[in-house]
């Protein structure tokens, strides 16, 4: 049954609160329109609308315009939400979602369409008028929703940029999902500002998880400003995530500390069978402020991780007094397992990776304390890491940087890499012991085909096994190749001045140990 919206009253027959009560009360499937002659104008609510109980769809776009014609004025009341299981499959679009005493929109309820909507801004689409908690709440109880545009099957990308929503000026973060199921989060305009906010922001912490999850955030536009916060953050801390796509997004993060582009941490007992993070244009400015962070630990697993064809460009603090030493890095794809965490295949390829702040490497993998990376890639990246006045010699970047902790390992073929530096060594492989006997970290790497201009006299491939605790207990490298030559004869230029050894190097022929056969990980 259709219900015509015919004024912009609080209540009273022809009010929205008219409509929604009606459409909760008659079974199956309503629709909520609005008189064209209401167009530009603003319910100004003195008690919370109804909650959606019943499957319908609510649309104020008029005249067939895609931009909102109807604010919904809240007044510090109640946002709108959607719950229940009768309330699948409905709709909101079309309307200015303003100054609500929380959040926005609470979504309790599956399949819910989410398009063409400003929440949080009022209808000129520019002037701020937040609601006080996040813009849109997806609670652990709603799943297969999408938010905004929708996606071109053949393509995967959103194909309409009119179905978008612009999500600016809320008290907390743009879109907080609190369980990792399958929704879709595709093509919206994003702004944040406040320490500890989030563009996008995904929890994980429920014991049991659809091993058929799903999670897609696509092509949005994100720019946050503030501390301690992120672009796209996703936590996955308990339960599982079958696959997790994060691609074509713009990401823009300025704050004092800690304000990464995308962040993304599998821990305790949460695992992610897939990861792919591919074609986002990525901008953070900051110290501590990495362009991309993936991260596994305390047991955690990432089955598979693609990182691949991203642009990165971190700005973290170029300090030149020692006041500053520990608030300098701002790497610019930083991957680690640690504390027993793993990761199965991983892939870091056709990246442009520039950084700027002391300290501040273009691409670092590490493997903490009784941590795997089982095979890794990483190849055909142009990086530049331009920082030009280091704190201490010890804050230089290293274009690539590999190192394993005690009793952890790192199998990582690194080819055809381009790394332009200004301060720190082209490409450095670490290993560092622990203080238990025969604990040292390993590292199996074939490098080929990379090229290094402008390394320090550490060289452009540095190999350090190393042990502070226990120098004795170093661990190991092993390069694949019968000599140091056969390593340097494989990158360019081949300069003996360019090798830079500190301890024991393990060589083996090329014939016997390949660590990636394949130039690619599907």
């Amino acid at each position: 049954m259709e219900f015509f919206v015919t004024n912009l009253d609080d209540s009273g027959v022809g009010s929205l609160r008219w409509a929604i009560s009606n459409a909760n009360s008659t079974a199956g499937f309503d629709s909520i329109r609005f008189d064209s002659a209401l167009a530009g104008g603003t319910i100004s609510l003195l008690d919370s609308l109804p909650v959606i109980t019943d499957r319908v769809s609510i649309s104020g776009l008029i005249q067939d315009t895609s931009e909102p014609s109807i604010g919904i004025d809240f007044n510090g009341e109640s946002g709108l939400t959607f719950r229940g299981g009768n309330a699948a499959g409905s709709s909101i679009s079309g309307f200015a979602i303003m100054d609500a005493g929380g959040n926005g929109l609470t979504l309790d309820a599956n399949n819910i369409t989410i398009q063409s909507n400003y929440i949080g801004l009022m209808l000129d689409g520019v002037t701020d008028s937040g609601n006080s908690g996040n813009g849109i709440l997806i609670t652990a109880n709603s799943q297969d929703n999408m938010i905004g545009a929708f996606m071109d099957p053949i393509t995967g990308l959103s194909y309409d940029s009119s179905f978008s929503n612009v999500i600016s000026g809320n008290g907390g973060s743009g879109i907080f999902l609190e369980g990792a199921s399958t929704n879709t989060i595709s093509g919206n305009n994003i702004s944040v500002t406040g320490d500890s906010n989030r563009g996008i922001l995904v929890t994980e912490s429920r014991a049991n998880t659809s091993s058929i999850s799903d999670l897609k955030i696509i092509d949005n536009m994100i720019e946050v400003n503030g501390a301690q916060t992120a672009g796209v953050e996703v936590v996955v801390s308990n339960g599982y995530l079958a696959k997790l796509d994060i691609s074509g997004n713009k990401v823009s993060t300025d704050g004092a500390f800690l304000s990464h582009g995308i962040r993304i941490l599998a821990s305790k007992t949460g695992s992610i069978g897939a990861t792919i993070i591919n074609d986002n244009d990525i901008i953070t400015s900051g110290p501590l402020s990495e362009g991309i962070y993936l991260s596994s630990l305390d047991g955690a697993s990432i089955g598979q991780a693609t990182v691949n064809n991203n642009i990165v460009l971190t700005t973290g603090d170029v300090g030149s007094d020692s006041r500053n030493q520990y608030n300098l890095e701002s790497d610019g794809i930083y991957v680690n397992a640690l504390r027993n965490g793993s990761f199965g295949k991983l892939e870091i390829s056709g990246n442009e990776v520039t950084t700027y702040g002391n300290d501040a490497d273009g691409i670092y993998l590490i493997a903490g304390v009784d941590a795997v990376v089982s095979q890794a890639l990483v190849s055909n990246n142009t990086v530049s890491t331009l920082a030009s006045n280091p704190v201490q010699s010890n804050q230089a970047a290293e274009g690539i940087k590999i190192l394993s902790y005690a009793d952890s390992l790192i199998r990582v073929a690194l080819y055809d890499n381009l790394i332009l530096q200004s301060e720190g060594t082209g490409i450095q492989l670490k290993t560092q012991s622990g203080i238990r006997p025969n604990d040292g970290g390993s590292i199996f790497a074939d490098v080929q085909g990379n090229t290094v201009i402008n390394a320090n006299s550490s060289g452009q491939i540095d190999a350090s096994p190393y042990g502070a605790s226990n120098p004795n207990n170093v661990g190991t490298i092993t390069l694949v190749g019968e000599r140091p030559k056969d390593v340097l004869s494989s990158n360019n230029p081949a300069d003996q001045a360019a090798y830079s050894v500190t301890g024991d190097i393990l060589f083996a022929p090329t014939a016997n140990a390949r660590t990636v056969k394949e130039k690619s990980i599907s």
